[in-house]
This record gives structure tokens, sequence and C-alpha cells, in this order.
């Protein structure tokens, strides 16, 4: 998994074409989940395993499990249309 790149993957989200633009409500979320991520790896390369160690210390931490699932959802998400956006580059 390369860096985050995050305002790329909130402008690929909505890109022209699309078939499941999201609201500005999501691009936020997703954007802050994204950042808060980028801030745990502190300059370490992401990967799945510090995506699960992150997800564990919001749980430790006392949030919410619906809150955990959608930062989950965020990164899996990211995940996903980061190949894409590589495969396009191509």
């Amino acid at each position: 998994m390369p860096t985050i790149i995050v305002d790329d993957f909130i402008t690929h989200l909505n890109r022209k074409g699309t078939l499941n633009p999201v609201s500005e409500n999501t691009k936020k979320d997703y954007r802050s989940t994204l950042e808060q991520f980028q801030r745990f790896l502190d300059g370490r390369q992401p990967s799945p395993e510090l995506a699960q160690e992150w997800i564990q210390q919001l749980l430790d931490k006392g949030r919410k499990p619906a809150t955990v699932a959608l930062r989950g959802w965020a990164l899996r998400r990211y995940c996903s249309e980061q190949k894409v956006m590589v495969d396009a580059k191509c």
C-alpha cells in the first residue's frame, strides 16, 4: 500500500462519469479518517497490519463500534480505489 494521498483520493471519488458519487459529508469523513490514519502511521508505510492495529487502538480508546466501522470502511474504500487510480495512470 503506497503512501496515502488524501487529495487525489477525494478528487477521484467524484470524478466525471462515476457510478457511485459520494456526498460532501462522506468526503469530509473519508478525509478525516485518512488524515487520522496518516498521523497514526507517523511516517511508516501503510499496511493491512497497521490498519488493523489502528482500528484496534480506536476500539481500545473507547470509540463507538459504529464509528470504528465507518473508519474501517473508509480505509477499505481507499485501498480499493487506490488500485483503480494506479491502474488508470499506467
